[in-house]
């Protein structure tokens, strides 16, 4: 018995230590794509699991959220017919005393509206409930449930006109937080449905002041620049009395074009998130470096005027009383004082440190002004100042991170971009724990990118840089290869690639753990990999395109050094990042990060060019013949390739260098090992 069935006994038990036990089971069980999850009795495991998520022990209730996360994801719409039973359990969890519960809670209905079903046919069911229910962290829940519904799927999943009168409702709740997520709510819906919402709610007859808190809302909205295409074009498109709803609209599964989705544009990642393209209200790399010296002029006449601007920026943005207005202005004054020169004064690094608490207070205001203009100033320090960053970037990644997952996506790409900035330019191994402990979050958004965060580290930083982290990083790549979520199996499988050209032994190490499907998995990446990749082809290839076009094209600001320090992805890379070179024997791994020097500075370019040998050419064809999945077995590449690194030799202009006897170093590194 190889399914489902094997953990009935410790799924229907009332022993708590029996269901921990089995969860620590099951969810390796979920996790394994290659495990069945058919079973006899499927309708009384998930009333089993069901019982764990009303349990008392949160501990227990966290663990049937988590297990049934990962189970209607296996099943998809299968799942369907089982979507009532779970969904008064999972509502009541929204109201959850601990964060982790109610974070669960909330990616587990947006699970149950997709895959297993949609999200009318969830939300129509659990809105009059917990729009009613007695506990305001439920009324309050449900609100965020709709803003990241909307976010995911768009306005026109769900009939937004029989929401609207709900909440308004609310706007008169007893507590203050279901107010501000009521108001919220509606302002995202405005985001997305644009001018009815406002004609609708003006025929309600609202008093004067909510009435004008409301329109205030959506002016701020309008005028930020926030609007989506929806709204802005809904003028263009055939009226429709019931806002939310278009004739053309398939319940059944989420609209695939939905412009909103915030999980996409960051699981796309570096390249998506950079691309100038982005979508209505992202904010791309491109507009970051744009808005770099859009900032108030001031002067700087010593470091005595650094330490006062510094500390007047840092009461204002400290209250969460005082106008967002002034507090983006100070802000702005930041990237000023360093414009200005103000980084060359020894104040200004005693400043920063007492500054990172109001930074950390800005990614987490609710004005998404706020938070777009200290993410922007955070990425022009990260850029201008690097590894004189690093214990800031420390204290300020987790708020970042978090920021990734929120429901407003100028918020979510703000956060992601300065990640992006922070991971080119500060180089701090401070970083990679902070990186490793979130790849174990509940959000499936926030380990997918974290996932690719790690990536884009192994792609660009240097090994001494990430040496001391090596066994966490080791851990955390095989956590992703067997991550519920697909993206970060991809992230991970092409982190663990690039793991292996900074450390060969442990990603052995690491490969000898994985079970065969696994292992076939990876190959199966780089046999993707190798069809994009040709044998001559320039390293900087295999960065990511965001990274390679900030590397070009981004805009450095004067009174920093610029060479020396941190040199460019590609000269830091030189000659190490060959790409995937492919045979008609197989697929060869990625060669060595560091490579054995040679006698000679003018051998090399000379060596690649031989003809492979015939004993190489023998073991390329045993190669082929080992069994499939064998990463030991993989012989080492026959050449790198020839770089900008290595032609710099060239003497005179010489485009043919001499000839040159083979160094016995070189034949050590060019021939396979046995």
């Amino acid at each position: 018995m190889n399914n489902l069935d094997k953990f009935y006994n410790g799924i229907v038990t009332q022993d708590n230590k029996l269901r921990t036990t089995t969860y620590s089971q099951l969810t390796d069980f979920l996790q394994n794509p290659s495990s069945s999850v058919s079973s006899e009795n499927l309708d009384k495991l998930i009333d089993g699991l069901a019982n764990w998520v009303n349990s008392s022990n949160f501990k227990v209730s966290l663990h049937g959220l988590t297990v049934l996360y990962l189970l209607v994801n296996r099943l998809g719409e299968a799942f369907r017919p089982f979507v009532p039973n779970v969904l008064e359990s999972t509502v009541s969890r929204l109201g959850d005393m601990h964060d982790d519960v109610r974070d669960a809670a909330q990616d587990l209905l947006l699970a149950l509206m997709y895959p297993a079903s949609s999200p009318s046919f969830v939300f129509d069911r659990i809105w009059p409930q917990a729009s009613t229910h007695k506990q305001f962290r439920v009324r309050e829940g449900i609100c965020v449930c709709l803003q990241r519904l909307l976010n995911n799927y768009g306005a026109k999943s769900l009939q937004l006109s029989k929401i609207v009168p709900s909440l308004l409702k609310l706007l008169d709740d007893s507590n203050a937080q279901v107010r501000d997520s009521a108001l919220t709510t509606l302002a995202e819906i405005y985001r997305h449905v644009g001018e009815k919402v406002r004609t609708d709610i003006m025929k309600k007859g609202l008093p004067h002041s909510k009435l004008a808190m409301i329109t205030n809302k959506f002016d701020d909205i309008h005028t930020s620049g926030d609007m989506l295409p929806t709204a802005l074009n809904s003028h263009m498109t055939s009226s429709v009395s019931k806002y939310g709803v278009g004739d053309e609209v398939d319940h059944t599964r989420p609209p695939r074009n939905a412009s909103s989705s915030v999980s996409r544009s960051r699981t796309k990642g570096v390249t998506s998130a950079g691309s100038s393209k982005a979508g209505a209200g992202a904010l791309s790399e491109d507009m970051f470096t744009k808005s770099f010296d859009q900032v108030p002029k001031i002067h700087i006449l010593s470091g005595r005027d650094v330490e006062d601007k510094l500390q007047h920026a840092m009461s204002l943005l400290s209250n969460s009383n005082t106008d967002w207005e002034k507090r983006v202005q100070e802000v702005k004054v930041c990237r000023a004082i360093v414009l200005e020169g103000g980084a060359n004064y020894d104040e200004f690094y005693t400043s920063l440190r007492q500054m990172e608490t109001a930074f950390m207070l800005a990614v987490k205001d609710l004005r998404s002004q706020v938070v777009r203009e200290a993410c922007i100033t955070i990425a022009f320090y990260a850029q201008n100042l690097e590894s004189r960053l690093d214990h800031f970037c420390e204290v300020i990644l987790p708020s970042l991170i978090m920021l990734v997952s929120n429901s407003a996506k100028v918020m979510a790409t703000s956060g992601s971009t300065a990640l992006k900035f922070i991971i080119q330019h500060v180089h701090s191994q401070r970083l990679i724990p902070i990186l490793v402990e979130h790849t174990k979050s509940k959000s499936n958004v926030i380990r997918r990118f974290c996932y690719e965060l790690i990536e884009s580290l192994l792609e660009l930083w240097q090994t001494h840089d990430i040496e001391r982290h090596v066994t966490s990083l080791q851990q955390a790549i095989k956590s992703g290869i067997s991550d519920a979520d697909s993206e970060s199996r991809i992230f991970a499988r092409k982190a663990f690639w690039l793991f292996s050209q900074h450390f060969k032994q442990h990603a052995d190490a690491l490969y000898e753990t994985l079970d065969a499907s696994r292992q076939k998995q990876l190959q199966g990446e780089l046999s993707n990999a190798s069809s994009c990749n040709s044998v001559n082809s320039q390293p900087s290839s295999r960065l990511p395109t965001s990274f390679n076009d900030r590397v070009d094209s981004a805009p450095h600001t004067s009174n920093f050094r610029r060479d020396g320090t941190r040199s460019s992805a590609r000269g830091r890379l030189g000659g190490t990042r060959t790409g995937i070179i492919s045979s008609g024997y197989g697929y060869l791994a990625p060669p060595p990060r560091n490579m054995g020097r040679s006698s000679s500075t003018h051998d090399l370019p000379h060596v690649v060019s031989r003809p492979i040998p015939r004993t190489m050419s023998n073991r390329l064809g045993e190669s082929s013949r080992s069994t499939a999945g064998s990463y030991s077995s993989l012989p080492r590449p026959r050449k790198p390739s020839i770089t900008s690194s290595y032609t710099d030799h060239v003497s005179n202009g010489n485009s043919v260098p001499p000839k040159r006897r083979t160094s016995q170093s070189q034949r050590k590194y060019l021939l396979p090992m046995q």
